[in-house]
């Protein structure tokens, strides 16, 4: 009788769901290593050598010669394990870790072309930004490298003046107590700003996001 649940194959690089890593792309090697161990579970593949030998199978040329260089890629005893052979994988590309994934100077370029372009002028405008910012800023508070506050500033300062005038309006009406001087919530800015943003509220605003000057939120 066939197996009804047939272990998965790896797929062959530049297949669809093939694992990629781009060299000039320092932030794919993690992703590329969080990929390629989801199919290494899916496709049953669980001894070292086997799971040295397909990931290099999704390399270009140069990366291929680079990572079979690596002692940790030719051993077979503990000292060429899969967690080592990552270990060491990483060391060839500085800044790739994980902990190098966002740097705060990410963040503030992020802020201000958002705010300089006047990006955000739509729910869908929100969204987009707001995934990005999130992905970056939480990962850098994760890292001690900014604080809350910080988060807060920065998510305020995206916003271009107009739009943030109207934003600060309508947090002044729906939190009559938040003390003055105080940052609000990155979460309170975002409900306001998705207010502003219906299709009812943003005829008036449209003409202001493009034609006034642009100076930082206050």
């Amino acid at each position: 009788m066939a197996n009804p649940n047939p272990a998965r194959i790896m797929p062959a690089r530049g297949d669809r769901g093939a694992p990629t890593f781009d060299a000039n792309k320092l932030r794919e090697l993690n992703r590329f290593f969080t990929d390629i161990e989801y199919l290494f579970e899916s496709c049953a593949v669980t001894e070292n050598a086997a799971k040295k030998s397909h990931a290099i199978c999704y390399l270009d040329v140069d990366d291929v010669l680079l990572w079979q260089s690596l002692a940790e890629y030719a051993a077979d005893d503990d000292t060429g394990t899969w967690i080592l052979f990552k270990t060491a994988v990483y060391t060839l590309y500085p800044g790739s870790e994980d902990a190098s994934r966002y740097t705060v100077a990410d963040m503030r370029d992020l802020v201000r072309k958002t705010r300089e372009s006047s990006l955000i002028k739509s729910m869908s405008d929100l969204g987009s930004f707001y995934r990005q910012f999130l992905a970056i800023t939480s990962h850098l508070i994760a890292q001690k490298s900014i604080s809350n506050l910080d988060q807060q500033s920065a998510f305020r300062d995206a916003f271009h003046p107009v739009l943030w005038d109207a934003i600060k309006g309508r947090l002044q009406i729906k939190l009559p107590d938040h003390p003055a001087g105080s940052s609000y919530s990155v979460q309170d800015i975002h409900a306001a700003a998705i207010y502003i943003l219906t299709d009812s509220n943003t005829q008036s605003l449209s003409s202001s996001l493009t034609t006034s000057a642009i100076v930082p939120a206050g």
